[in-house]
């Protein structure tokens, strides 16, 4: 899918900037990677009718992985890990995820 423009917003948490692509024929589905200011990956996921979908990858500003599980309708679904910046599981936040909620 080609990229036709290039939409960015800053975050007040963290002086991060996030870069959401606008696809071609002002479609608002596909995957999107959001990035830090400098330009280090920060979340990968897609996107389907102004919601994400599917797999998501984050990463802490460091490069290391940050949290990995799926998306449904815009919701956190199935199995979800959190890692510290240490790399260790994140006990607190991993585990199953249902509507967008920790279920166990």
């Amino acid at each position: 899918m080609r990229t036709t423009s290039l939409l960015t917003i800053v975050g007040v948490l963290g002086a991060c900037a996030l870069a959401l692509p606008l696809f071609a024929g002002g479609s608002d589905g596909g995957m999107r990677t959001s990035e830090f200011a400098d330009g280090s990956p920060r979340e990968r996921v897609g996107w389907v009718d102004g919601e994400r979908e599917g797999r998501c990858v984050r990463w802490h500003r460091d490069g290391s992985l940050r949290a990995e599980g799926d998306y449904h309708a815009g919701k956190m679904v199935g199995e979800w890990t959190f890692y510290l910046p240490d790399g260790s599981r994140d006990e607190a936040r991993s585990g199953h995820y249902e509507n967008g909620r920790r279920s166990g």
